[in-house]
C-alpha cells in the first residue's frame, strides 16, 4: 500500500495546516529497483539489497498537494529482519504481512516525497528458513537450499536481480529463466535482459554436492541381513530419520509380501538428493550400483517404491 497524504493550500495567505488522508489521484507512485540476493549457508539466510527509487507521478490540485511518506514492497516468502536507509539515515522498516505465497514489508520515508520528486533508498531484509515441512517453500541450510527469487519494481521496468552462491555451490532452477557465470567468489545467477521486474521471478536450488555425513544401517530381513548407508545433507536428520524407519519397518514386511528373499549381496546406499540430481524424479534406483536417490522432500510412497526396486528390476526375470 502507497500512503498518500495531502497538504490542504487555505486560499487566505497561503497557510498550510497538518496533512490529511487523501485518495491517490492520476499518477500513483512509480518504483524501480535493483536486487542482490546473497546465500549465507553458515548463518541459514539469503540477505536480501534492494537499492529501490521511488518517483511521485500524482500531480497536485488548485486546493492541495499531494505527497507520499512511504511504501509497501512485496518480497518473496521467508522475509524477515528489515532494515532500510536513505543518504545515510535510518528508516523505519517493518513486515507487515507473511503467506506461503509472498511478504509485504513496509518502508516509511524520511520525508515527503511530492510531485515529480524521487526518492531514493536501500532496503535490506533476510529470507530466512522457519523450518516445519520438508517440501516448504523456503529451504536454507549449509548444504542445501531452496528459495524464491523476485524482481522489484513496476510492470514495464528491467528486473535487475542477481543471486550469489559460495564456491562449490552448485545451481537448479526449477522455475524461470536467469544467467549463470562462475568467478573465484563462486557462482552469480542473473535476471535477463529486459526481464519485466513486475512479472519476473525464479525459483533457485543451490546445493553442496560433497557436504554429507553417513550413518550405517543393518536391518534383518528374514534370514538375511540388509546392510545399507544412509547418505544425507549435515543439517538434514530428520530425512535419515524418516528413511531409516521406513527401511527398518518397510524392508522386512515387502519380502513377506513380495514372498522372495532380500536380493541384495552387498551394501545398500540410500542417498538424500535434490531437484538437480534426480531431475523430473522423485527417486530412482540403480541395480548397477545398488543404490536409491530419494529427493530431500518425498514422501513415505516414493521411498517404498524405490526401494521395491531392489526386487523388482531386470535381473528378477532375466531369462525372459
Amino acid at each position: 500500500m502507497l500512503r498518500l497524504a495531502a497538504i490542504v493550500l487555505l486560499a487566505a495567505g497561503g497557510a498550510i495546516i497538518a496533512p490529511q488522508p487523501a485518495v491517490a489521484s492520476d499518477g500513483g507512485l512509480a518504483f524501480a529497483a535493483s536486487a542482490r540476493y546473497e546465500l549465507i549457508p553458515s548463518e541459514q539466510r539469503v540477505r536480501v539489497t534492494v537499492d529501490g527509487a521511488a518517483t511521485s507521478l500524482t500531480p497536485d490540485s488548485a486546493t492541495q498537494r499531494f505527497y507520499y511518506t512511504g511504501i509497501s514492497i512485496p518480497a518473496p516468502p521467508g522475509a524477515a529482519n528489515p532494515s532500510a536507509s536513505a543518504g545515510g539515515v535510518g528508516l523505519a522498516a517493518s513486515v507487515t504481512e507473511s503467506t506461503d505465497e509472498l511478504s509485504i514489508i513496509e518502508v516509511t520515508f524520511a520525508q515527503g516525497v511530492f510531485y515529480q520528486q524521487t526518492y531514493r533508498f536501500t532496503l535490506i531484509f533476510d529470507i530466512v528458513d522457519a523450518g516445519g515441512a520438508a517440501a516448504r517453500e523456503v529451504r536454507i541450510g549449509s548444504a542445501f537450499a531452496a528459495f524464491a527469487v523476485w524482481g522489484f519494481g513496476d510492470s514495464g521496468t528491467d528486473a535487475v536481480v542477481d543471486v550469489a552462491l559460495p564456491p562449490g555451490f552448485q545451481a537448479t532452477l526449477l522455475a524461470g529463466e536467469m544467467l549463470e557465470s562462475t568467478t573465484a567468489d563462486g557462482t552469480v545467477l542473473s535476471a535477463p535482459a529486459g526481464a519485466d521486474a513486475g512479472t519476473w521471478f525464479a525459483y533457485v536450488t543451490a546445493e553442496l554436492p560433497n557436504a554429507r555425513v553417513s550413518e550405517d544401517l543393518s536391518v534383518t530381513v528374514g534370514d538375511e541381513v540388509a546392510e545399507i548407508e544412509l547418505s544425507a545433507w549435515p543439517d538434514d536428520p530428520g530425512w535419515v530419520d524418516t528413511v531409516r524407519s521406513l527401511l527398518v519397518d518397510g524392508l522386512p514386511e515387502m519380502s513377506e509380501q513380495i514372498g522372495l528373499p532380500y536380493p541384495l549381496p552387498g551394501r545398500l546406499t540410500v542417498s538424500e538428493q535434490a531437484y538437480g540430481h534426480l531431475g523430473n524424479y522423485a527417486g530412482t534406483f540403480d541395480p548397477l550400483t545398488d543404490a536409491i536417490d530419494i529427493r530431500y522432500d518425498t514422501d513415505a510412497f516414493v521411498a517404498l517404491h524405490e526401494t521395491a526396486h531392489i526386487w523388482f528390476n531386470g535381473d528378477l526375470f532375466e531369462d525372459r
